[in-house]
């Protein structure tokens, strides 16, 4: 059987079609929003912390909330990753005894279901209570 250019035709019609779909879908979709509102940037923290903001997305997947001394070697605030999104409420608690005192940076990252991160990082200072 001889193979001809257009026997592929199909394929390459459902294969630009579905790319299409999935294109279209990830430009209508929502953007994701991530907002930390609690604490805010340069906040004086200690103690239990109720991490408040907004992880939400028309894809959405998971966020998590880590903390970081020097914006490397992050270390995850919970459960690691919240499967629920949350809009305006507690995303998590962070217990700032077990830290040392002194300027963190707080990152929340949501992750959609197309593979796509968005992050927001702001700075805070733990002071009294931390470990000595």
């Amino acid at each position: 059987m001889e193979w001809k250019p257009y026997h592929w035709l199909p394929v390459v019609v459902l294969t630009v079609a579905v790319l299409g779909l999935i294109l279209t879908q990830s430009i209508l979709a929502e953007r994701g929003r991530v907002e930390l509102t609690y604490p805010q940037q340069d906040a004086i923290i200690s103690g239990l912390v109720e991490i408040r903001g907004t992880a939400t997305d028309d894809n959405f997947a998971y966020y998590q909330l880590e903390y970081s001394l020097r914006g490397r070697d992050w270390i995850a605030i919970g459960q690691g990753r919240y499967t629920d999104p949350v809009r305006n409420g507690v995303l998590a608690v962070w217990d700032t005894t077990q830290v040392l005192p002194g300027r963190y940076q707080l990152r929340l990252n949501l992750a959609d279901t197309m593979g796509n991160h968005i992050q927001n990082t702001i700075e805070v200072m733990v002071v009294a209570g931390g470990r000595k």
